[in-house]
């Protein structure tokens, strides 16, 4: 019986361990001297061997990219307002609700943003409520109190305190409501925290200011130097935080903001006068 020639190499041995591997490549790739393309391009074939033997890598490297990404952070593209963003959402959940009852949740849902990022950027709620003193509440206390002038008349400074506080309220709608809530009130969640950032210095220079006057006897006599500024303060929030309730009980229009610093300046002015000067009048 004839058997067929075994293939054998060049040499004409059996084939060389070389010649097996390529055959072998050749079936799994399509490409070698089997099939004839590697031979016909061998660069070709030499440039799909090291694509193929790369591509474990790169899916690896990708992988490990996504793992140091910690979670909830922002990609690049996101808005870089985000942040801003939550502070403002949280700011107007706790004017309406109170800090007790406003949820991460909920703030993120209000940003039109994740909780994954609102825990990005606010580990805990004693951050988130740090921030919004410091970032908020504080620097509108600076601007109120910093340009008072100890050389001022007192009607002009505490004038100018109303004027400043009603220009930032306008900014911040949200503080009367959160200050009446949360730092006027005992249990408030920010009380703490605002009367730390409050300008003792700048209060003692307008109450040693009436002071002053009531000595010269330009000022009543029964009016209270440090409780004059805590009713004048008292006034501008109690207003502006009512005003809705206001409208709504009295069937009239709610006042805008300045005419309640036009109102508290003249009740103010008014109330500074000693007892027996009569008014512009003649009352």
């Amino acid at each position: 019986m004839t058997h067929p020639p075994k293939r054998s190499s060049a040499s004409g041995g059996p084939p060389a361990p070389e010649e097996q591997r390529t055959e072998t490549e050749s079936k799994a790739t399509g490409f070698g001297p089997e099939t004839g393309i590697g031979m016909a391009n061998p660069q070709a074939w030499n440039s799909s061997r090291n694509r193929n033997a790369e591509l474990p890598l790169k899916g690896q490297r990708v992988k490990e990219k996504r793992r140091k990404r910690s979670p909830g952070r922002p990609v690049t593209g996101v808005d870089g307002d985000a942040r801003e963003h939550l502070l403002t959402a949280a700011t107007e959940l706790f004017a309406r609700q109170g800090v007790a009852a406003t949820s991460f949740s909920a703030i993120a849902k209000r940003a039109g943003l994740t909780p994954a990022m609102m825990h990005y950027y606010f580990k805990d709620r004693d951050l988130l409520l740090d921030c919004v003193v410091e970032e908020k509440i504080a620097p509108m206390i600076a601007s109120v109190w910093s340009p008072v002038d100890p050389h001022a008349a007192p009607e002009e400074l505490l004038g100018g305190v109303v004027e400043r506080l009603v220009a930032g309220i306008e900014r911040m709608p949200w503080i009367p409501s959160t200050w009446m809530r949360e730092v006027l009130n005992e249990g408030g969640l920010l009380r703490s925290r605002v009367l730390r950032k409050l300008p003792f210095d700048k209060v003692r220079v307008a109450s040693e200011a009436v002071e002053r006057a009531q000595a010269k006897g330009e000022l009543q006599a029964d009016l209270d130097p440090v409780l004059i500024v805590f009713s004048m303060l008292g006034l501008v929030m109690m207003h502006l935080a009512t005003a809705p309730f206001f409208a709504e009980v009295f069937h009239r229009k709610e006042p805008d903001p300045q005419a309640i610093r036009r109102h508290i300046t003249a009740l103010l002015q008014h109330g500074l006068k000693p007892s027996g000067k009569t008014s512009r009048n003649g009352k």
